[in-house]
């Protein structure tokens, strides 16, 4: 059978229509790539990029992802064996595997993270009566540090790559695993099976992960509270193609269930596990929602960005671009901008309490009755920018003060005792006070040496706008 080649760039919508119905019909031996799907179903009202050049804009995803491809092939052999041979002078009953992207064949040109999983044999852990980790660090190369987690790792750094050696019990179905982790190398297998009856989705799988980088909304840590790599593998295997996943994105209404296995186990969920907008049934564990740490904020964002996307396909939606005081000040003029320098080691703790701080101050400009028409953060270890852009308006000289609900009698005689003109609306009270900052940035300025942010960053400050010469 032959394989299609062209896309829908150079032949055209009718090209790409012709190759979509030969795939179909079986005259095409690869399914047509993203690039080419797009072209189709842009044509006849669905407009090609080449055909509205200007107006739309135009972007050749199939360039796209073979720029995302790695040039550089990481230590794997090399690592394993040097863990490998820990285990096996120990005599344990143990093994070595490659997880993660690079598993998968998913990782981005760029990347240099490696994820081994050394494997224990479950009897022979409970007969040591000592932790996972700690059996492990006795294995791990010179130089391997110790990471602190719900199930403690390592990393090593070796020729320019970070490996991450993850600790895990050997299991074959979910109800074994003791911990999440223990269930990563079967989710290995999980993608790597549907990727060899289509090796086309790898490339859509980079796709979806540099736009949601690009984005900010990859990553569960709770910082992000965005969409892990785990969860993007199922919605792309899911949707079939990057550009699918968009559209259904596009168009996503909460609550969103995607169960690619078909468990039905949604309904059963307990609900700590749907308070996300989106819940994808894990493929191998069916009471677990893989994309609970996505937040509504989160949801929105990817929602509006895949929107945007669909309307106006640009390249320049797979560019990072980190925020920085200038770029933001190029946007927008008159934003308020903050800077944050973590106190923590590790990053997720660190960007937490960055994460925290951003939503206090926001929280404090709405309550003062500054109307917030854009703001956004980015967390890079270890500092954090933070702007917001207040929509200019004359503030009053009294500002109403929000106070507890009546029901909480206690709360509610301390609320009086401290404001004297305080009244009630509805089952909650209020109170009049003296405006004391009439612009965001006397408030900003007066907050970052509270306790809601100095004892959770080791420096924030309000960054001043150099004056135009």
């Amino acid at each position: 059978m032959r394989e299609c080649r062209a896309g829908a760039g150079s032949e055209g919508v009718r090209g790409a229509w012709r190759r979509v119905l030969s795939f179909l019909v079986g005259g095409c031996s690869r399914p047509p790539s993203c690039s080419v799907l797009f072209g189709a179903w842009r044509g006849g009202g669905w407009l090609t990029g080449k055909q509205r050049q200007g107006k739309r804009g135009e972007v050749d995803l199939r360039k796209v992802a073979r720029a995302l491809r790695p040039v550089r092939k990481p230590p794997v052999k090399d690592g394993i064996a040097r863990v490998q041979e820990g285990i096996q002078r120990k005599g344990w009953p143990a093994d070595v595997v490659l997880g993660g992207s690079v598993a998968k064949n998913t990782a981005l040109r760029g990347s240099h993270d490696v994820d081994l999983f050394v494997r224990f044999d479950p009897s022979f852990v409970s007969q040591e009566k000592v932790s996972l980790s700690d059996l492990l660090e006795q294995v791990v190369p010179p130089g391997a540090k110790r990471v602190h987690g719900s199930r403690d790792y390592f990393v090593w750094k070796h020729k320019g790559f970070t490996f991450e050696i993850v600790p895990v019990l050997r299991v074959s179905h979910w109800r074994e695993a003791q911990n999440v982790t223990d269930l990563s190398p079967l989710h290995v297998a999980y993608v790597k099976g549907h990727l060899e009856k289509r090796p086309f989705l790898a490339d859509e799988i980079r796709l979806a992960k540099r736009w949601c980088q690009a984005q900010r909304v990859y990553g569960a840590e709770s910082y992000i509270s965005g969409l892990s790599g785990h969860v993007l593998d199922v919605l792309i295997i899911h949707y079939g193609s990057f550009l699918a996943f968009l559209r259904a994105a596009s168009a996503w209404e909460p609550p969103v269930v995607i169960d690619v296995e078909g468990h039905g186990t949604a309904v059963g969920l307990n609900q700590a596990k749907k308070h996300s907008p989106l819940i994808v049934i894990d493929p191998l564990q069916p009471d677990r929602n893989a994309a609970a740490a996505l937040s509504p904020q989160v949801f929105q964002k990817i929602k509006k960005a895949a929107a945007a996307f669909i309307a106006r396909p640009s390249q320049r939606a797979f560019t990072i671009v980190h925020l920085t005081p200038s770029r933001i000040w190029k946007r927008h003029p008159d934003a308020l901008v903050v800077e944050l320098v973590g106190k923590d080691e590790k990053e997720d703790v660190a960007g937490a309490k960055c994460r925290k701080v951003y939503e206090f101050l926001t929280r404090q400009l709405r309550l003062h009755g500054f109307r917030v028409v854009e703001t956004d953060w980015e967390f890079r270890f270890p500092r954090a920018v933070l702007f917001w852009v207040v929509a200019p308006r004359r503030l009053g000289r009294v500002m109403t003060v929000q106070g507890p609900p009546v029901s909480q009698e206690a709360a509610a005689l301390k609320f009086q005792a401290k404001h004297k003109d305080v009244f009630r609306v509805g089952r909650r009270w209020f109170a009049r006070e003296p405006r004391v900052f009439t612009t965001p940035r006397q408030l900003i300025a007066s907050l970052v040496g509270a306790e809601e942010v100095a004892g959770r960053v080791a420096a924030a400050r309000v960054v001043r706008r150099p004056r135009r010469s």
